[in-house]
């Protein structure tokens, strides 16, 4: 095997920072709720209540090489309310993703029941909530053979056919949620989730020929998550949050964010996880730009290189457009 497919595979399956990431890696994860644990809801649920929402994120990652692995997101999540207590969260998501040669291009959906205490934004006594989902999709893999040929300029039999294969996909979640007092009123919002992303885990196989094979093996990954959310006074609030991700024969990676809302349409974020990753980030909302009852949401997040090994792969960007309605 020649040094095209080696590099490759090292990014993906070797280096740890990289084998936390067979999924998909976001810097501005409090968007990604849904894809992250599918029995969470977004903050928005929880801060006003809206019951849908669309959103769409790009991201490159290391831009500084010519295979820096991108990932683009198409998502869609709702709220279905019921009479008694038990909600049900429902979501589709389009997620493509590719690091060099290697590309994954998967449908989801999911679907999560959320029991809450207590009454609408404007009474909130005791509220409470605990919600457990199920994600289930495909993920379609492609291995780019013919590009690897190219830059290795072999004969490798192992890299004769495309590889292009399709896999069922499986994630399981659970979410706690919790609103505390300060001062007799709801204020803060403590949330706490544990989830389980690609439980089937496929073996992809690149071929093989003169007695070698070569294949990428997925694992499954345990996410954890938290958050805080201080509220400071009329449409202001500090954000405190983290997420941690583990897989076997890896050291856990922890991501930590803390953003402030200064106004009622913008904020600043910054954040580092543990590898010593700093990223900072910057975001505005609107209510009712695109119709009544509404907030639209842009964010923008960079990720300077690290003092580690990426120092030479240069730095990422994540850009994300969100769309939330209907809040009666």
């Amino acid at each position: 095997m020649k040094r095209g497919l080696l590099s490759t595979i090292f990014l993906l399956t070797l280096i740890p920072w990289a084998y936390t990431q067979q999924l998909p890696y976001f810097t501005q994860y409090t968007e990604y709720q849904g894809i992250i644990n599918p029995a969470a809801q977004s903050y928005e649920g929880f801060m006003t209540n809206f019951k849908y929402s669309v959103g769409t994120s790009i991201r490159e990652q290391w831009a500084g090489i010519p295979a820096s692995p991108k990932t683009q997101l198409i998502r869609g999540d709702f709220k279905l309310n019921s009479p008694g207590k038990f909600d049900g969260l429902v979501g589709l998501f389009l997620v493509n993703d590719k690091a060099g040669y290697i590309s994954s291009t998967g449908i989801y959906g999911r679907l999560a029941s959320l029991y809450e205490s207590g009454n609408s934004w404007g009474n909130r006594k005791n509220e409470l909530g605990f919600s457990v989902g199920l994600l289930g999709g495909v993920v379609q893999y492609r291995v780019d053979t013919k590009g690897l040929r190219e830059i290795d300029n072999n004969n490798d039999p192992n890299l004769d056919n495309e590889v292009n294969i399709i896999r069922p996909e499986l994630g399981l979640g659970a979410q706690f949620y919790s609103f505390i007092y300060r001062n007799g009123r709801a204020a803060d919002i403590l949330t706490l989730g544990l989830s389980i992303p690609q439980l089937i885990a496929p073996t992809i196989e690149l071929g093989s020929g003169d007695g070698e094979s070569y294949a990428i093996d997925k694992v499954p990954h345990y996410y954890v998550t938290a958050s805080y959310f201080f509220d400071i006074g009329p449409f202001t609030y500090l954000e405190l949050s983290t997420w941690t991700r583990w897989v076997k024969h890896v050291s856990p990676s922890l991501d930590f964010m803390c953003r402030y809302r200064f106004a009622h349409y913008m904020w600043v974020g910054a954040g580092m996880n543990s590898f010593r990753h700093f990223n900072a980030e910057i975001g505005v909302s609107f209510d009712d730009l695109i119709g009544i009852d509404s907030r639209t949401k842009l964010a923008f997040s960079y990720n300077p290189i690290g003092p580690d090994f990426t120092a030479q792969f240069g730095n990422s960007f994540e850009l994300n457009l969100s769309y939330f309605f209907d809040s009666n």
